[in-house]
């Protein structure tokens, strides 16, 4: 198999290489820092001419595959076919991550933008594995990473620039709030013999989209979740088709979006 690949796909660039694309830089090490920012810059650099030429249409054909498996992860979800663990570390945890890092990210004049600053010293990437502490003895924070071993880098502040998970019980959003409060929301939970998984959004009907409510027993006619996607992509809790009602049916469409604190 590994012939037949080298002989249809020469370039190593070419080819759809998961581990690669989840992983870039397992296996590296820079005996110095300013090493590994070079090898970044040039990473970013042929990137963005990549993303640009369009000899290199394959690249979309493959987002657009993937793209068409993200649209059936609803019905497996639907249908009992993903266990609560399987979705609570693999869909919402490793591929809702992966999928956006090839579906979403900066646009090309951002990453130039980035590469500006990085040559001229604005910022500095750290590389895989970051562990981060504090230095009692100076005052700072500190951080390090696998990528260039032995080498902290200090600074006297520290920014979470993680999105937050989302979550029902601390939304600010007054209309999700005050129907979670009300009862007339719940949450997502998923859950198996072997796991419970709690997701922290509303519970909708995957067929349509409409709001389950506890009270009734089942959906609520006149409540559907619309929400814009995270991604570039459809979220894996958005229905596959969201049938809304025309003006003329006399329907009060709540617009609930996917929350987070």
């Amino acid at each position: 198999m590994a012939d037949l690949v080298a002989a249809a796909v020469p370039d190593q660039a070419d080819r759809l290489d998961f581990e690669t694309l989840d992983h870039p830089l397992d296996g590296l090490a820079f005996p110095a820092p300013d090493a590994f920012q070079a090898h970044l810059r040039e990473r970013i650099a042929r990137d963005v001419a990549r993303r640009e030429d369009p000899e290199f249409s394959a690249d979309l054909g493959a987002f657009l595959a993937l793209l068409s498996n993200y649209g059936q992860l609803p019905r497996l979800m639907a249908g009992g076919r993903l266990t609560a663990r399987s979705v609570a570390e693999q869909l919402d945890g490793w591929w809702h991550g992966f999928f956006s890092f090839l579906a979403s990210g900066p646009p090309g004049f951002r990453l130039r933008q980035l590469l500006a600053l990085s040559r001229a010293g604005v910022v500095r990437f750290l590389g895989a594995g970051i562990r981060t502490g504090t230095d009692e003895a100076t005052g700072t924070f500190t951080a390090a990473g696998s990528t260039v071993p032995g080498h902290t880098l200090h600074a006297t502040a520290l920014i979470e620039a993680y999105p937050p998970h989302p979550s029902l019980d601390r939304t600010e959003g007054p209309l999700l709030r005050d129907l979670h409060r009300a009862g007339t929301l719940t949450e997502e939970v998923i859950a198996d013999p072997t796991h419970t998984h709690r997701s922290g959004l509303p519970a909708v009907s995957a067929a349509d989209g409409h709001v389950l409510e506890p009270p009734l027993g089942g959906t609520h006619p006149r409540r559907i979740a619309l929400a814009p996607p995270p991604t570039a992509g459809p979220s894996p809790r958005s229905p596959a088709r969201v049938r809304t009602p025309p003006p003329s049916a006399g329907t009060t469409l709540w617009r609930v979006h996917c929350c987070a604190p």
